[in-house]
């Protein structure tokens, strides 16, 4: 599952974009939860991508940015 998320450019240089998304599942996969039913869920690693060279974030151009993790230095 992907979501597009619109970013713009800030006047702080040290920030660099803001970007922000809210949705649900059945958001982005309509009919995807039932419901009155129960689940368990099980998410995969998160992963945020760059828009390329081209800026664009739904081409396929665009490059990991960052990945969730633990970092250790």
């Amino acid at each position: 599952m992907s979501v597009d998320v619109a970013c713009s450019g800030t006047a702080d240089a040290s920030v660099g974009a803001t970007c922000s998304v809210a949705t649900t599942i059945d958001g982005v996969v309509p009919n995807a939860i039932r419901e009155g039913d129960r689940a368990i869920w099980g998410l995969g690693p998160v992963e945020v991508y760059d828009g390329g060279p081209d800026g664009i974030g739904s081409t396929s151009d665009n490059t990991v940015f960052a990945r969730q993790g633990l970092f250790v230095p």
